[in-house]
């Protein structure tokens, strides 16, 4: 059986504007420019078919002593950066409030002096050893979302 692949470029909103699938060749692809995502169809449904990461990172600075994690923050490309001179508290919010997808990452670096700790909100389960402390100026830290409010934290962590 031979496949055929055709390949399709389209510009802003992609997902809105696909093609309906009986219409478009099975195996064709279409890229969407607005979300980075190629886009398969398999003769019976379009199905997210590819994530491109984007070559450079988009850096979201925060320079106060509190921060809420947004969902932009995990964003393929998406660099959390924390500075001030004092400790700053970075809470990573329940699913209710900002619903990352499970499989989600937040990567970020305390920048400042001021020692970042990454907080639970309420309901959230943070698992990281041997704490939840970036270890020191300029160290990193990642997180994985592991389930609906359950992370797992990696990196130069301290207690």
């Amino acid at each position: 059986m031979t496949s055929r692949w055709q390949d399709h470029i389209l510009g802003p909103d992609t997902h809105a504007n696909l093609p309906p699938v009986g219409s478009a060749p099975v195996y064709s692809l279409y890229m969407c420019t607005t979300h980075n995502v190629i886009h398969r169809n398999s003769g019976a449904a379009w199905t997210d078919w590819a994530t491109l990461v984007p070559l450079s990172r988009v850096i979201n600075a925060q320079t106060g002593t509190t921060y809420t994690g947004v969902l932009t923050d995990a964003n393929p490309g998406a660099f959390l950066t924390l500075s001030n001179a004092s400790s700053v508290a970075f809470t990573v919010p329940p699913n209710s409030s900002v619903a990352y997808p499970v499989g989600s990452v937040i990567e970020g670096a305390q920048l400042g002096a001021g020692q970042v700790t990454i907080t639970p909100g309420s309901g959230v389960t943070i698992n990281g050893t041997p704490g939840l402390k970036v270890a020191a100026q300029y160290g990193t830290f990642g997180l994985l979302k592991t389930a609906t409010d359950t992370w797992l934290a990696y990196g130069r962590l301290s207690a």
